[in-house]
């Protein structure tokens, strides 16, 4: 096993070569890669596009909401404007 000599202003401490911040993170890496391929269940493709169409329709039927909001509100201050 290699060793690593961190030098501080308090004390020297010798550490194992896999306890560096940049091998720690190679380490997360791979492992990270592999729950990715083996343990992770993806969504079969079917499900995705049946999925994305349901949000669709919600964001447009949500969107045509906000805009009649809209229209209505801007016609109420017109009218309450037109008072004055």
């Amino acid at each position: 096993m290699f060793f690593f000599v961190a030098l501080s202003l308090s004390s020297t401490e010798v550490l194992p070569l896999d306890a560096l911040p940049m091998n720690r993170f190679i380490e997360f890496l791979k492992e990270s890669r592999t729950e990715m391929l083996e343990h992770v269940t993806w969504s079969k493709y079917a499900d995705l596009q049946r999925t994305s169409v349901v949000v669709l329709v919600a964001t447009l039927i949500f969107a045509l909401v906000i805009k009649g909001m809209d229209m209505s509100f801007q016609a109420g201050v017109a009218a309450l404007y037109d008072l004055f």
